[in-house]
């Protein structure tokens, strides 16, 4: 057979049920935190979208009076000023009656760029893929023109995950420092008052009759080691009372015995 393990201190398994308990509270936090800093973010981003989208309409209104060269070179020379490294995708589109420009400037100009950015418009969080990415959508409309303005979520979303793993290693941090204090704590309460009433009993059953333990902070330990006591008491009790009692046996056998017994012919 297989010799059994032996079995995991009360202080090891209140570390793991703690930590363990304190780990999964911690991950679905930060899941649920994620999500809805996610999605507040990506709120923000539409609203400044929304911004630029109507101060870029205002402008075309009054641009295309001078014929749509002008309105293209107006999108071109906007979308041009925005950095790839802060804006990741950025993109523009206008819709003057039945004509779509598009910003040329940075080659992503399509007609799926365009039907990507329809679908985000009438989408719930003003997002939808095009590709391999996601993109959120600004669009306003005045008359007959309507400006759809987007971004990757890239940088956004690499920001965030920047963030929480930064929150995330400090957790970890505080969680070991955590550990250390319950474990402190765990030795000072739990570990040794249990080897100092393991030893006492271990001399209990050497022969030191009547040793008592010292007080104890906790009330379990503090029961516990009365109870040990009030034993280490009444097991010398009785060992002083059998002791009497070997004591007068002794006296009672030596007052009966003779003190000289004569048998002829034997020398004692």
């Amino acid at each position: 057979m297989p010799p059994e393990s032996s079995p995991r201190s009360i202080r090891f398994q209140l570390l793991v049920s703690v930590n363990l308990v304190l780990a999964v509270a911690v991950a679905v936090f930060l899941v649920v935190d994620y999500q809805a800093e996610l999605a507040e973010r990506i709120a923000d981003k539409h609203i400044a979208l929304q911004e630029e989208a109507l101060t870029m309409a205002q402008a075309i209104r009054r641009l295309r009076r001078h014929g749509l060269h002008t309105v293209q070179q107006y999108i071109d020379d906007v979308c041009g000023h925005m950095r790839e490294s802060h804006s990741p995708g950025h993109h523009i589109a206008v819709v003057i009656g039945d004509r779509v420009l598009q910003a040329v400037v940075h080659h992503r100009s399509s007609p799926e760029m365009v039907e990507a950015m329809r679908r985000a418009v009438v989408a719930p969080n003003h997002r939808a893929r095009f590709g391999e990415r996601e993109l959120v959508v600004g669009a306003v409309e005045e008359g007959d023109v309507t400006v759809y303005v987007s971004e990757y979520l890239t940088n956004l979303r690499r920001a965030l995950h920047a963030e929480y793993w930064f929150r995330l290693l400090a957790i970890a941090g505080l969680g070991l420092l955590a550990a250390a204090v319950v474990d402190a704590v765990l030795l000072r309460v739990i570990v040794k008052p249990t080897a100092e009433l393991a030893a006492t009993i271990r001399r209990i059953g050497s022969g030191e009759l009547g040793i008592q333990t010292r007080g104890f902070q906790s009330a379990e330990y503090a029961y516990l080691g009365r109870a040990i006591n009030e034993m280490s008491r009444s097991l010398a009790e009785v060992e002083q009372h059998r002791q009497r009692e070997m004591a007068r046996a002794r006296r009672i056998q030596e007052h009966l015995l003779p003190a000289q017994t004569d048998v002829p012919g034997l020398a004692l």
